[in-house]
């Protein structure tokens, strides 16, 4: 009797053992397959450039800034096979100044094919924004020297879409750098 049980368990185990590895097997056929389906779309994240900006008020009173300018922001999505669908905010700082100088602009949601450049041109400003003593001590010399160092900032929520799937894969975070003339009066 006990070879007989013996017998079972190792048919027991052996069957077991067989459905684990079919298991396995299926589990990296399955990642091997979703590998090379990234690696072929690998979709990157869109570019932005910032092409022009026009200040067109600036007036700091202390503490307070008031700031009125437009921007002129150009997109292009790099990738060959993925669509992209955008959701933007963008807004303006001084120098690397964390807080923004401007209430942020909500940009129209767009899709962006394969390739695609997009432009906008939002106007961007901001009244009697508060900014601490040393940020307004540092703008006062900028604007004595005739330029304003502002930073641009768009931020964002960016889905994919490939063969007419949607994903939602990352929030998106992009920095444009640009001094800004102040005009002569």
């Amino acid at each position: 009797m006990s070879k007989e049980k013996h017998h079972r368990d190792w048919i027991l185990r052996r069957c077991c053992g067989a459905i684990a590895a079919c298991i396995l097997t299926l589990f990296v056929v399955v990642g091997f397959i979703v590998l090379v389906i990234y690696l072929a779309l690998h979709p990157s994240k869109p570019s932005f450039y910032l092409q022009d900006v026009q200040l067109r008020s600036i007036d700091l009173s202390d503490p307070a800034l008031s700031l009125d300018l437009q921007v002129t922001i150009a997109s292009r999505n790099p990738n060959d096979r993925v669509g992209v669908y955008k959701t933007l905010d963008a807004f303006t700082t001084y120098c690397d100044e964390p807080e923004p100088v401007t209430v942020p602009v909500s940009m129209p949601s767009i899709y962006q094919g394969h390739k695609d450049v997009s432009v906008w041109s939002p106007v961007m400003s901001g009244d009697a924004v508060p900014v601490a003593q040393y940020v307004a001590d540092a703008m006062k010399q900028d604007i004595v020297a005739g330029y304003v160092l502002l930073h641009v900032k768009v931020e964002g929520h960016v889905k994919w879409k490939e063969r007419g799937v949607v994903r939602s894969l990352c929030l998106l975070e992009s920095r444009s750098h640009r001094a800004a003339t102040l005009p002569i009066e």
